[in-house]
């Protein structure tokens, strides 16, 4: 079962032909083409919600919940005023129902995978100052577990194809004219990581062309990110270089 209401990425919906236009209004990430399916036709494609196009009797025109046929769009303004009451209640159901979310959780990653990536990359960006101090807390409580991180890391780089030397370096420095190959700043004055842009945690090389030089913050920011996904999450505007 896909976790979101609408097909995952790998379904394809082929009897459901009609689109309808939500009111601008309504909430900005709803201000799209959403296809008009029934509540039946919805189980039977494993999603847990549904559109009709027809408005609820406060007037809502929002997807509807597969389980209970209910508008999300109620759903949604009595979570907005009892904020803190359905946190919790969330947070109880998601420790009572663990096993089932998991498995729900790994089956959309599996079905939507750019999708998730990038919600994660988005939830990282917006949480990176707490979680780099959760990440300096696990680093102090895990001394060995961080040592065998580092071991691997040692290990990818000295069975990774290919090899660069020093001179390789200055030469990348010198063809970036001493600007980081993102944002463009002087690297004389924002000092500068070597950086694979093909990682080796994903079959990059050592080889001088699989290197560039970038400025800190665009480096940590990149991480592990393939081209592709790193000029995507730049494209939309989650990542300012």
């Amino acid at each position: 079962m896909t976790r979101l209401g609408r097909p995952s990425e790998n379904q394809l919906v082929t009897d459901c032909r009609v689109t309808f236009r939500l009111p601008l209004d309504w909430s900005v990430s709803m201000q799209k083409h959403i296809h008009i399916i029934s509540r039946d036709k919805a189980k039977n494609l494993g999603m847990t919600a549904y559109f009709t196009g027809i408005p609820c009797k406060r007037g809502h025109i929002a997807e509807r919940s597969t389980s209970n046929a209910s508008c999300r769009g109620c759903r949604k303004l009595e979570y907005v005023k009892n904020t803190d009451k359905e946190k919790l209640r969330s947070k109880q159901w998601r420790e009572k129902n663990k096993d089932r979310v998991i498995k729900v959780e790994k089956a959309y990653r599996t079905d939507n995978p750019n999708r998730s990536r990038l919600s994660k990359s988005v939830w990282y960006l917006k949480n990176k100052e707490s979680q780099r101090e959760k990440k300096i807390i696990w680093m102090k409580k895990n001394p060995d577990k961080v040592r065998a991180q580092n071991s691997k890391r040692r290990a990818l780089f000295r069975n990774a194809e290919g090899h660069h030397t020093d001179l390789d370096i200055k030469k990348k420095l010198s063809l970036q004219n001493n600007f980081c190959n993102y944002c463009k700043k002087d690297l004389d004055v924002t000092g500068y990581h070597v950086d694979h842009i093909i990682p080796l945690s994903k079959g990059g090389t050592n080889w001088p062309i699989n290197l560039q030089c970038l400025c800190p913050p665009c480096n940590q920011k990149k991480g592990n990110k393939l081209p592709s996904e790193w000029e995507e999450l730049i494209n939309k505007g989650v990542i300012n270089v």
